[in-house]
């Protein structure tokens, strides 16, 4: 018995535990905190770098990968190069040649050594996007050959096998060898999003450089993401929920089944609508207010125990649920309408490679009592800019002497750990050049800005503005880096950073007789910071829904859940397009 490699296997156990779990966050600090213990094997080496890839840090990832030393790779850690230049390419256009043509060096010498004929495809895709037209069509033939004979009883494994030979043959323009693999790869786990989307978005990557068939694509369904504003509906008896009434309503205008459907979640009628959707197949995403506990309180006090218990089976069915915090019993409007922005904005948050379609529902009274529907445009196009304003409309909640408004704010908080472990003498050039150049990574005078300090090693930020403050992160780890490559005794500095999105109060600081933002969220998010590991760009499920509706652009990425006040708080990885710059 090896009592060494037995402490790296009940590692590798509870870091896959957590992978399968979709808690990238806590397998890269089971893996971190194993290795502070001086526990090191490839084994721990290769789960670390998937976790910051899974958190969508490539390049962290790519930095960690080629500073380990893998005594003998298999097919896992070599391909694992390949996918990181491809998670590059796709985040930096400018680039992107470049870093296809590593992805693709990478992955042709792992299915050298290993002969798989996932590396395999995986090479040829990205030759292709490199622009070596001729090699990948030389290597897409060999995975036909490969995947032609293939077999398993295992229903995601065939699909993996069906979906690689129709990648191959849509690269080499056989299109009706294409579409019969995709035909029967659709009867296969038709719930499994994540896989369905992440080949479509493969085959929609060859099909713009191969200018295929449009039609090929849509043979491999994947299931949409929705979002449904419910309009003012009469409250209905509890019993309209039981199934045989719910049939009665008018179907669906689209095939729900496998859909993730957000929407928000007050009173009787949302929960109506919410049951059926599920009835039709959807998995729904509820956002409520305040937490489980207060939530069923709060509804058993306005509705009574028949619509609490119904509350209560609605969300043991239901696949999750976002409880939205800070509001006061006294601003129900306002309360609303952070449950709807937040609602929206986590049905856009889905990362690029797993992007499937994206719609709008709408629940609106009819004479059976709801049907729905798609919005007109206008009023969608409406009602996103109003609950993307965080002005529209203020709280109702009444002014008090040194308190001027509630208000929707971002709030940064930043935390420079490590300086314990300087040398006194380095305590001079660690001031003047991070804390220094923290300071120069933002215009005192934005108006977005409605608060910055700083108090002992930790920094916070408030504004108006998550897009400015994302980037504001990513700058002032950018400095910390710069500064740690020119300074080596500033090794063991690191920067925890944590975003955050909710209501608080502003007023006149009695001590400092400044402006001052405080509140329950400010608290939640200064707590939050002392949870995430440095090295990584955090934010709260709040916040992350907020950046996604004011920019497209961005991809956040769901990183794993940290634990605060008895519960999990669900965090969410934001990596830069391209370095940062002022």
């Amino acid at each position: 018995m090896n009592p060494a490699r037995d402490g790296v296997a009940a590692v590798v156990a509870d870091a896959d535990a957590a992978l399968r779990a979709g808690n990238a966050l806590q397998c890269f600090e089971l893996v971190e905190r194993a290795i502070a213990r001086g526990i090191r094997d490839p084994d721990l080496d290769y789960r670390a770098v998937l976790a910051l890839a899974h958190c969508g840090n490539a390049q962290q990832a790519l930095d960690r990968y080629h500073r380990t030393a893998h005594p003998q790779p298999d097919q896992d850690w070599l391909a694992l190069e390949g996918r990181l230049f491809k998670d590059l390419a796709q985040q930096d256009s400018a680039a992107a040649g470049f870093m296809y043509a590593r992805a693709a060096q990478a992955y042709w010498q792992a299915f050298q050594k290993t002969g798989g004929y996932f590396s395999a495809v995986n090479a040829a895709t990205t030759f292709l996007l490199a622009g070596d037209t001729s090699r990948a069509e030389a290597i897409a033939r060999d995975v036909l050959a490969m995947t032609q004979s293939a077999d398993s009883r295992d229903p995601l494994e065939q699909y993996n096998v069906l979906v690689t030979h129709a990648e191959a043959a849509l690269l080499l323009g056989e299109h009706e060898r294409c579409r019969e693999s995709l035909r029967r790869a659709d009867t296969l786990v038709p719930d499994h999003r994540s896989a369905r989307a992440r080949t479509v978005h493969q085959l929609r990557l060859i099909g713009r450089q191969r200018r295929c068939p449009k039609d090929i694509v849509g043979l491999l369904r994947v299931p949409p993401q929705a979002w449904v504003l419910a309009d003012a509906l009469a409250t209905p008896d509890p019993e309209r929920l039981l199934e045989q009434h719910l049939r009665q309503l008018a179907p669906p205008p689209l095939r729900l089944d496998g859909a993730m459907v957000h929407l928000a979640v007050l009173g009787p009628s949302d929960l109506w609508v919410a049951v059926y959707l599920q009835l039709h197949g959807a998995h729904v995403h509820a956002a409520l207010p305040g937490n489980r506990e207060t939530m069923m309180t709060r509804w058993q006090e306005r509705h009574g125990a028949a619509w609490t218990m119904r509350l209560a089976q609605t969300l043991a069915n239901t696949n999750e649920t976002s409880f939205v915090t800070g509001y006061l019993d006294r601003e129900p409007q306002w309360e609303r309408r952070g449950l709807l922005a937040r609602s929206l904005g986590l049905s856009r948050l889905v990362p690029t490679p797993l992007r499937s379609d994206w719609l709008a529902l709408q629940a609106r009274p009819a004479t059976d009592g709801f049907v729905i529907d798609a919005p007109d445009g206008g009023r969608l196009r409406e009602e996103e800019r109003s609950l993307l304003d965080p002005q529209v409309p203020l709280s109702e909640e009444p002014r008090i002497p040194g308190v001027r408004e509630r208000r929707l704010v971002a709030v940064l908080e930043a935390r420079l750990n490590g300086i314990d472990t300087l040398a006194d003498a380095d305590h001079p050039r660690c001031w003047t050049r991070v804390v220094g150049g923290f300071a120069e990574a933002f215009d005192p005078a934005d108006s977005r800005l409605i608060e910055r300090r700083r108090l002992g090693n930790s920094l916070r930020f408030i504004g108006m503005d998550a897009r400015a403050l994302a980037q504001l992160a990513h700058r002032l780890h950018a400095i910390l880096v710069d500064v740690q490559g020119e300074q080596s005794s500033f090794a063991g500095l690191g920067l925890q950073t944590l975003l955050h999105f909710g209501p608080v109060y502003v007023g006149d600081d009695p001590v400092e007789s400044r402006p001052a933002a405080f509140g329950s969220e400010l608290l939640r998010a200064g707590q939050l910071a002392t949870q995430v590991p440095a090295g990584l760009v955090l934010a709260t499920e709040a916040f992350a829904a907020r950046l996604v509706q004011e920019s497209a652009d961005e991809a956040p990425t769901y990183a794993g859940d940290v634990p605060l006040d008895n519960a999990r708080v669900r965090l969410f990885s934001l990596a830069p397009s391209r370095r940062p710059t002022r």
